[in-house]
């Protein structure tokens, strides 16, 4: 949301390829809420170290937007695969497991 709110109230440029990551991003985290919401019976998004690193990525990437009046498009390539990422690996771990935990770290880590 905040991200949404700094696009529409910024002078920032923002191509297509941005609106197009953002919504693919988007997309697959609204999947993640479903999947959540349909196999456990509840609302949540996982902490996993992916989830962490794209945001911190995407905290980054609003910074050096800022400093630069620009998206240069190396930054939204490393935010976009970062996120993606995340993502992707949520939903490997929503569609693995049989319960439930908020704080699964990876899905590579118990």
């Amino acid at each position: 949301m905040v991200l949404i709110i700094f696009f529409f109230l910024s002078d920032i440029y923002v191509s297509n390829t941005v609106i197009f990551c953002v919504a693919v991003v988007a997309l697959v985290r609204l999947f993640n809420f479903m999947i959540t919401k349909a196999k456990f019976r509840q609302w949540g998004m996982l902490h996993t170290f992916g989830n962490k690193a794209a945001g911190f990525a995407l905290y980054v990437a609003i910074a050096l937007s800022i400093a630069f009046s620009h998206i240069p498009s190396s930054l939204v390539v490393v935010v976009f695969s970062a996120a993606l990422t995340s993502a992707v690996e949520e939903t490997g771990i929503l569609l693995t497991s049989s319960v439930y935990k908020v704080n699964q770290k990876s899905i590579f880590l118990p």
